[in-house]
């Protein structure tokens, strides 16, 4: 009877241990899971507004020959514009006087 006990228990702890195991593999395929869709996402989310180009990147494709001078002049002002743009939007709001 003392051996039959024995085993149960034996039996009993091995198949916790093997739950606890695959409760933790589970975790950590779960985890993993969440951080490759969240790493994803906030990359799109964190993309440049509008401008998928910086200036060298364009200078570049200038030189190449992939576009002409008036696309590189037109795409090049629309790059300053932009930068002006979010820089004057941010500087006119730190300037602005609060009302009391």
């Amino acid at each position: 009877m003392m051996i039959a006990q024995t085993l149960d228990v034996a039996d009993l702890a091995s198949r916790i241990i093997v739950a606890c195991l695959l409760l933790i593999l589970a975790l950590v395929v779960l985890g993993l899971i969440i951080w490759y869709y969240r790493r994803r996402w906030l990359d799109i989310s964190e993309s440049p507004s509008g401008t998928p180009w910086t200036l060298d990147d364009l200078e570049k494709m200038y030189e190449k020959g992939d576009i002409n001078e008036e696309e590189y002049r037109s795409m090049r002002e629309s790059i300053i514009a932009a930068f002006t743009d979010k820089k004057s939007i941010k500087t006119d709001s730190a300037a602005a006087p609060q009302q009391t």
